[in-house]
């Protein structure tokens, strides 16, 4: 098996949260919270390695 097909069947088998869930988690700062509302997407769910993802690609393109 591939490492990008035992990457998916990880982030397959990890819990996902709603776009209003992650929002509400003490995990993330008020600004981060801020960038979430921006980035995701109503109704999709996410896994908080994926949402990890979108928040530091974001900050790359900002401050690289």
């Amino acid at each position: 098996m591939k490492r990008d097909e035992v990457n998916e069947l990880k982030e397959s088998a990890a819990p996902t949260f709603s776009k209003q869930q992650l929002i509400e988690a003490k995990r993330y700062t008020a600004q981060q919270k801020d960038l979430l509302n921006a980035l995701l997407d109503d109704g999709q769910a996410y896994t908080q390695a994926q949402v990890d993802g979108l928040i530091g690609e974001f900050l790359g393109r900002v401050e690289g």
